[in-house]
C-alpha cells in the first residue's frame, strides 16, 4: 500500500469509530501501521484487525495500542503466528488486548 494511499486516509472525523480491518499485500510495514493507527481519534474505538509486518520498528505500533490513547481496543494481526504476535507486541500482550484467530 503506497504511503501517499494512507496519507490521503483521514479519521479525523469518524468519531464513532468501533471496528478496522485493514488487510493488504504486501503487509503494511511497521511505520505504515503506525502512521494509520495514529490518526484514529475515536476514544470508543474497539477492534484492530490488521496485517503488518513484524519486524524492526514494530515496538513503536506496540507502545502507541498500548497506550491510554484506546482503553478498549483489541488487536488482532492478521496473517502472523500467536507466537510471533505476542512476542513483537510485547506490550499489548502484558495488557491482555491481543486477540487470535
Amino acid at each position: 500500500m503506497p504511503d501517499e494511499f494512507l496519507a490521503a486516509l483521514d479519521f479525523s472525523r469518524l468519531h464513532a469509530l468501533r471496528d478496522l480491518r485493514i488487510e493488504t499485500t504486501p503487509l503494511l510495514s511497521p511505520n505504515q501501521a503506525y502512521q494509520l493507527a495514529s490518526r484514529v481519534n475515536s476514544v470508543q474505538f474497539r477492534n484492530l484487525e490488521i496485517s503488518v509486518a513484524l519486524l524492526q520498528g514494530i515496538a513503536r505500533l506496540d507502545i502507541l495500542l498500548s497506550g491510554g490513547q484506546y482503553s478498549s481496543l483489541k488487536v488482532k494481526i492478521i496473517g502472523s503466528t500467536w507466537a510471533d504476535i505476542r512476542q513483537a507486541l510485547p506490550r499489548c500482550d502484558v495488557k491482555n488486548i491481543l486477540q487470535s484467530d
